[in-house]
């Protein structure tokens, strides 16, 4: 489950049968209207109706992060399961070459990502998929874009 302030137009997600999707409008649910997001799934054409209860996180994964453009840095070597990305934006080099990503950790071996470097800050444990393009929203205004 995803909860209603995490989620915004744009955003991933799966649902319940594995399918990914995404975030096209958010709802109320005056009115008797059952449903919370209207979604659309990745590959076009199918536009479902979700609760918040059947949209599931996006887990972070190697995959997963080179789908949205992120880009392994094969030069940097910080011991055994550790992996770093970096995002390249055209026009947002600037901000972008300040973003970096640590995947794995020798204190968390759960896959998930440690860490986001931005410049020398540290914003640890972000674990879903939806985190992490509100993050990159928020730093440079554009959408982390899923390609399947």
């Amino acid at each position: 489950m995803i909860a209603a302030t995490e989620l915004r137009i744009g955003n991933l997600f799966w649902d319940n049968y594995g399918g990914y999707y995404i975030v096209r409008g958010l709802r109320t649910k005056k009115d008797g209207n059952p449903w919370d997001i209207e979604a659309q799934h990745v590959r076009g054409g199918l536009i479902g109706a979700f609760t918040f209860e059947q949209a599931i996180p996006v887990a972070l994964t190697p995959e997963i992060l080179e789908k949205c453009g992120f880009v392994k840095d094969t030069d940097i070597w910080h011991g055994d399961g550790i992996s770093y990305y970096h995002l390249p934006i055209a026009g947002m080099e600037d901000v972008t070459d300040n973003i970096d990503i640590r995947f794995g950790s020798e204190e968390d071996d759960t896959g998930a990502i440690d860490a986001v470097f931005v410049g020398q800050q540290d914003i640890k444990h972000i674990r879903s998929l939806h985190h992490l393009q509100n993050l990159i929203y928020v730093l440079t205004g554009k959408e982390l874009i899923y390609t399947t």
